[in-house]
C-alpha cells in the first residue's frame, strides 16, 4: 500500500480538476498530468519517493499545497 496507488491518484485527480489550473507530477525525469490516474500510476512512485508538484495558472499555489498534502499521506481517505 506504500507509494502512489489508485486511491491517492484518484484523490489527486479530483483536486487537480477542482483547481482549474494545470498541475503535473514529476518523478525521475517523467511527468504525469495530475488529472490522469493512468499517467500518475505510470510514474511508478514507490513509498518514500520524492514527487515534485508543478502547478501554473489561477490558484496554482493552493492546488500544489493540496496535492502535496495528499502525497504526504497517500493512505488517508
Amino acid at each position: 500500500r506504500d507509494g502512489l496507488h489508485a486511491r491517492p491518484c484518484a484523490r489527486i485527480s479530483e483536486a487537480a480538476l477542482a483547481s482549474r489550473c494545470e498541475v503535473v507530477l514529476v518523478l525521475g525525469g517523467k511527468t504525469a498530468s495530475a488529472v490522469s490516474v493512468f499517467e500518475m500510476l505510470g510514474l511508478g512512485a514507490g513509498g518514500g519517493a520524492e514527487v515534485e508538484v508543478r502547478a501554473r495558472g489561477p490558484g496554482a499555489d493552493a492546488a500544489a499545497r493540496r496535492i502535496a498534502e495528499i502525497l504526504s499521506r497517500p493512505g488517508d481517505p
